[in-house]
């Protein structure tokens, strides 16, 4: 209660509004127009008065440092520098970071991408929460 959350490719604003139904005052960012507007819709009607849905790239833009927590909610390729300093100090960033590489164990190699999900904290070492992986087709 009382954090102030910023997360990036907000989608449909479940997780903005489950964050808002818990006490925090959301910023929630989605970069296509149909969804942000969808989203934004939605919140008003439901009265999650502590969310704001807003539409643009927010890996891209700027943000005060003012937010105690950062939500990525979309796979990135590189960590969000941006994003980092928008927290606050003890402030916390989870985000999916993508990263892929060849799969050889087979006749026929395919590309393996695996995701893991991290926490950051200002002041401290990353911590790996989790890794999901997947096979793409080659």
């Amino acid at each position: 209660p009382g954090s102030k959350i910023l997360e990036i490719g907000s989608g449909s604003g479940y997780a903005a509004a489950l964050l808002g139904a818990m006490g925090a005052s959301v910023t929630a960012v989605e970069f296509h127009p149909e969804l942000a507007r969808s989203s934004a819709e939605r919140l008003r009607r439901l009265q999650y008065t502590t969310v704001r849905q807003l539409q643009g790239d927010g890996l891209r833009s700027a943000f005060r440092r003012e937010f105690d927590g950062v939500l990525v909610s979309t796979a990135i390729t590189e960590f969000p520098e941006r994003l980092w300093r928008a927290l606050i100090p003890r402030g916390r960033l989870v985000c999916p970071i993508r990263v892929q590489s060849l799969y050889s164990r087979s006749p026929r190699p395919s590309a393996v991408e695996r995701q893991y999900l991290y926490l950051f904290q200002q002041g401290q070492d990353a911590i790996a929460l989790s890794e999901c992986s997947f096979v793409l087709a080659a």
